[in-house]
């Protein structure tokens, strides 16, 4: 998603995701701007190694527990991702752990949350995609809208749009590329109606 955005904003980012982009046609491509996206997760600490200028982190849960040796390293993991970081860090803050650790840090934030930094209002969700209001702290909302169920997909879209407008994109392009988001490969590719 933050892949698109930065790409309709013309910041022509190189990018390394988990999946093929069905926008792109692939999961990984090298452009010419200043930017790169990767996709890193917590599953071996790796995610810890990479230099960055901007953060995101969805959720935290207890997972990969096996790696971290228990859910108070995998919290001090994400808490030293937040920290090293050399610029903004999103994190979203509709679950409780995700809370805590943006309060420990400082981080902006991002949910439905009436806590959050960049609030997710006026939900629509149907079988053809959510449609919502994002609001920033400037108090100009801007109206998204992604072609793909569910409120988790809508606090990704959200998060990539605040990503993308923290690295220089405008909400409008942000706004335009995730309405066209048509996911990930093999990962909510829509293939027809049953009975219709």
């Amino acid at each position: 998603m933050l892949a698109l955005v930065l790409r309709e904003a013309g910041l022509r980012p190189s990018f390394i995701i988990g999946g093929d982009v069905n926008e792109i046609g692939t999961g990984a491509a090298w452009d010419e701007g200043r930017l790169l996206v990767a996709e890193a997760d917590e599953s071996d600490g790796s995610f810890l190694a990479l230099p960055r200028r901007y953060g995101v982190v969805t959720n935290l849960e207890p997972d990969h527990l096996e790696h971290h040796g228990g859910f108070d390293a995998l919290r001090s993991a994400f808490r030293r991702f937040v920290d090293e970081t050399d610029g903004p860090v999103l994190v979203g803050v509709d679950d409780e752990e995700g809370a805590l650790l943006a309060e420990a840090t400082g981080a902006v934030t991002v949910g439905t949350a009436a806590i959050a930094d960049w609030r997710i209002t006026e939900v629509e969700e149907s079988w053809d995609g959510v449609r919502f209001v994002l609001n920033g702290p400037d108090r100009n909302p801007v109206d998204m809208e992604i072609p793909i169920p569910g409120i988790h997909n809508a606090r990704n879209a959200a998060t990539a749009a605040v990503a993308g407008i923290l690295a220089g994109a405008d909400r409008e392009a942000a706004a335009g590329a995730l309405a066209r988001f048509g996911g990930v490969a093999r990962r909510f590719e829509h293939r027809g109606r049953a009975a219709g």
